[in-house]
């Protein structure tokens, strides 16, 4: 929430509402991961994330969420 907080003063948020599918889905993930103890995933292949992204951010996310 700090991060938000930070990014918000200083005027360097991303508008996502012509973001593609993608990019929609890794904000919504990364905020899930941020503010839920407990999430569900389901995979939906039609919303292209990023390879770099999965095996980057989220497999290491859902380690440490697994603990």
């Amino acid at each position: 929430m700090e991060d938000l907080k930070y990014y918000v003063q200083q005027n360097d948020i991303v508008n996502l509402t012509n973001a593609s599918p993608g990019m929609k889905s890794v904000a919504y993930l990364d905020m899930l991961f941020d503010l839920e103890d407990k999430i569900l995933i389901l995979d939906q292949p039609e919303d292209n994330i990023d390879n770099d992204y999965i095996s980057n951010y989220l497999v290491p996310n859902i380690k440490n969420k697994k603990q």
